[in-house]
């Protein structure tokens, strides 16, 4: 596979904030950015396959629209203009949502957008592409038996994380500026890691999830994958918005955050990652820049891992996520036999055998999980792991078991949580530096983010993300 998905003439490839300026002055029309988004679409999408549907038709009318209010003066914000995509869980208006799973009989569009689609939408963004996903949902490789697997647009045959991973690699290919994905127990931050960008997931109902299909109401959580952390706040801002359809959903009051303006940070951080099954290469890196961070003034405070057993909180959720997604989706999966895998029909049948007890068991279990990251963000103001134990691999290799050891207590927790690329050697796969904040901090986190980023001297957001690198 060869292509070019970072190519300096791709439009999409630019950050929110620098598209937003180009359309402002006229550099740039929203009609001819659509037209860009969907050249890389089909110049390069036969072999990365992170677009399920593409809807360039009513994308180019909203773009003349978009175009037109700029002219007239009356631009509705920073957005108005920009496409983006949404993994393929989430409803948007026209598109059918797959979910992921192969075709039904069933099936029709949908009538109305998710609350975050509509948000965009009302802030002038236009969707442009529903993305590839793991079936269901419910995996981190981003295999998938109906719409044929996506891959990394680093490297060919390689995973771009799950199961988020169609959003990571249409923004990592140039394909749109950002997407939305979801995150469960690391779906959207995994991804991102594998694919050299930026995963963000809010405080646990800060960004409704009505419109989404279910995987754990407990731990699900929809976000943003950008390319840029000066994306993040003008999209966040659109999106963190009540949703009356998500029961969940929260109006949080947002702390201030003095320490991240200009004092000195506290932050937290693994004292040995061996126990988690970390790569050298990933622990070479992380350490290097705890001591850079160090080094900078910032007080670094070393915690253990050893003592968690993070794969028993991850199969605990596992659990919670195949009775929630059976209950919630039963007769999706029972009445359209043909749409669901042998291994996802598998997994299945396995919680159809678990009992009330058992899922009283595990849910107190993610209890626990929870408990074990506050004790990890005691007295400091973030805590910093790598994001995921490895790097990309091959889609023909053994998936990793181990894959969301190190995010998935963020949902348990329902806190702020972000991947941003973490420093590797020149022509390395990349990796992924997660930093966690307190739950309802996330603004502050996001402050903390950019000065872990300033003050290492950019090096956490110096991955050079070219196609093919090793």
């Amino acid at each position: 596979m060869s292509t070019s998905t970072t190519s300096g003439s791709r439009q999409a490839a630019r950050s929110v904030t620098a598209l937003a300026a180009a359309l402002a002055d006229g550099e740039l029309t929203s009609e001819a950015l659509i037209d860009d988004c969907v050249r890389a679409i089909e110049a390069c999408d036969h072999e990365i396959n992170a677009v399920i549907s593409l809807d360039a038709d009513a994308a180019r009318e909203a773009a003349r629209s978009a175009d037109r209010r700029r002219a007239e003066g009356h631009s509705l914000g920073l957005l108005d203009g920009l496409p983006f995509g949404v993994k393929d869980n989430i409803d948007v208006e026209g598109f059918v949502t797959s979910g992921g799973l192969g075709p039904r009989d069933d099936a029709s569009p949908a009538r109305k957008d998710a609350p975050v689609v509509a948000c965009l939408r009302t802030a002038g963004a236009i969707p442009l592409a529903k993305l590839n996903l793991h079936e269901a949902a419910l995996g981190a490789s981003n295999h998938n038996a109906h719409h044929g697997h996506c891959y990394n647009p680093l490297q060919p045959g390689f995973s771009p994380g799950g199961s988020s991973g169609g959003s990571a690699a249409a923004v990592a290919g140039g394909y749109v500026p950002f997407a939305l994905g979801t995150d469960t127990m690391g779906s959207l931050r995994i991804p991102a890691a594998y694919c050299g960008v930026i995963g963000y997931k809010a405080s646990f109902g800060r960004i409704g999830t009505g419109g989404t299909l279910v995987v754990s109401r407990r731990l699900d959580h929809v976000g943003p994958v950008v390319a840029s952390l000066e994306d993040l706040p003008p999209l966040l801002t659109v999106l963190e918005t009540y949703d009356s359809t998500d029961p969940w959903s929260r109006d949080y009051p947002e702390w201030a955050d003095e320490s991240a303006a200009g004092a000195a940070l506290r932050l937290s951080f693994p004292s040995e990652l061996d126990s988690v099954g970390v790569e050298p290469m990933i622990q070479e890196a992380f350490y290097a820049l705890v001591e850079v961070l160090r080094g900078a003034g910032h007080t670094l405070v070393p915690v253990e891992l050893t003592d968690l057993d993070l794969g028993a909180f991850r199969r605990a959720g596992l659990l919670v996520c195949e009775a929630d997604m059976l209950s919630t989706s039963r007769l999706w999966f029972e009445g359209h036999p043909g749409a669901v895998s042998a291994e996802l029909s598998a997994l299945l049948d396995w919680v159809r055998g678990k009992s009330a007890l058992d899922l009283a068991r595990a849910d107190n279990l993610l209890d626990s999980g929870a408990r074990a990251l506050a004790e990890l963000l005691n007295n400091v103001d973030a805590y910093l792991s790598p994001t995921a134990p490895q790097r990309p691999f091959a889609m023909t290799d053994p998936v990793p078991a181990g894959q969301a050891d190190l995010t998935s207590l963020a949902n348990m927790a329902g806190t702020p949580a972000l991947s941003v690329p973490l420093p590797v050697p020149a022509g390395g796969l990349p990796a992924g530096l997660q930093l966690v904040g307190r739950r309802g901090g996330d603004r502050r986190l996001l402050k903390i983010a950019r000065r872990v980023v300033e003050d290492s001297g950019g090096r956490a957001l110096n991955h050079s993300v070219q196609p093919n690198p090793v």
